[in-house]
């Protein structure tokens, strides 16, 4: 079983002033991962993460160039690379599917081009350049589909959805890009929203009577958006049916119930923080908030991905700490994504694997490859 993490973001976290602290000694935790089998490293690309002033988005600014210098650091250190193309500037998941700016006014046939073509224009300097990439996300958690609205996939009034045409369009370029460039590596779908069987099926059952060429079925794991733990197991069994090889490619687990605060907070404010994040859990709280819980979570995961002989295991983001003046942030990013403008806010900061002290936790030397 394959272990990675996704630390697309750790340029900007080192260049933000973050040290990796072991018992307030200074450690190198990209490093101590490899020692103990992690060897993937996911590393997610948005086209043009800029604002019309050049300014970036932040989130790890995942461009080309970006993209280029973390791979070539992490292959340093041992590790092959999964590339998440998320064919948009900035975050891409089930509420938003943002199309890059370069491709807002195309049309769809025009889309389908510029999909294959950066794709295959993006493989190739891969190969170039000698990036040893062993999986590609063909789009990034795609569940109501990609590049919206063309390619968004709609509701029913009666349920299930349509125009899966423009949405398998997008995907078939972005396939046959792949196969064309690197032929060996394997193309995942992700998806989130696994326990929701109904959806899923439809999804799956679309895609393959399509005949999309893809190897993997790639999902997401959080369980305060995504279910319980009995329900993430069906939701594998399931997956199973439709491709035999399955990767959990992000989750992860607070170590605590408490959001990362900028400055000290008051008492009230700091309960209501606690309060709005637990109301984020689907289902009751099967493992606490707590380090402990962390390593529990953890733990449960490697049960499963060894239940049902999972690809692999990456942890989304496990070195995202904040620096000293917060989470880089840019207020145009959000504008482009149309969303709501959260100063030094991130509803994934507890679920690192140092604390907001930048101490390592215990759960760091359990995301560890089992004898």
């Amino acid at each position: 079983m394959v272990l990675g993490i996704d630390v697309s973001s750790y340029e900007e976290v080192i260049a933000s002033g973050v040290k990796f602290l072991d018992h307030g000694k200074e450690c190198d935790p990209i490093k101590e991962l490899h020692k103990q089998g992690c060897d993937l490293a996911r590393i997610r690309v948005w086209l043009d993460p800029y604002d019309s002033k050049g300014k970036p988005y932040y989130g790890g600014t995942s461009d080309k160039a970006h993209f280029f210098s973390h791979a070539k650091m992490m292959m340093k250190y041992g590790y092959s690379i999964m590339v998440d193309f998320h064919y948009s500037d900035y975050w891409a998941d089930p509420s938003k599917q943002v199309p890059p700016k370069a491709w807002a006014h195309k049309s769809i046939d025009e889309l389908q081009d510029a999909v294959y073509n950066y794709t295959k224009e993006f493989l190739l300097e891969c190969v170039k350049e000698g990036i040893d990439v062993k999986y590609i996300q063909i789009g990034n958690e795609i569940t109501n589909g990609m590049l919206f609205p063309t390619g968004a996939l709609l509701e029913w009034s009666h349920g299930g959805k349509h125009n899966y045409g423009n949405f398998i369009s997008y995907l078939k370029a972005a396939s046959k890009a792949c196969r064309e460039v690197v032929p060996l590596a394997g193309i995942i779908v992700h998806v989130e929203r696994t326990a929701y069987t109904e959806w899923i099926t439809e999804f799956f059952t679309r895609l393959n009577e399509a005949r999309l060429d893809y190897d993997i079925i790639g999902c997401s794991y959080y369980p305060f958006w995504h279910g319980g733990f009995r329900d993430f197991e069906s939701s594998l069994a399931n997956l199973k049916h439709f491709c035999p090889r399955v990767m959990i490619v992000e989750t992860g687990y607070g170590f605590t119930d408490t959001p990362y605060f900028l400055k000290p907070a008051k008492p009230k404010e700091i309960e209501e923080a606690r309060q709005a994040y637990i109301k984020y859990f689907s289902t009751p709280l099967e493992v606490p908030l707590t380090p402990e819980g962390q390593c529990e979570f953890i733990d449960r995961i490697f049960d499963l991905a060894e239940k049902y002989e999972l690809e692999g295991v990456c942890y989304w983001e496990p070195l995202w700490c904040s620096g000293k003046d917060g989470y880089p942030q840019n207020p145009n990013a959000y504008k482009y994504v149309g969303e709501k403008y959260h100063y030094s806010k991130s509803v994934m900061a507890n679920t690192c694997l140092f604390d907001y002290d930048w101490e390592k936790l215990p759960a760091f030397g359990h995301f560890k490859k089992r004898k």
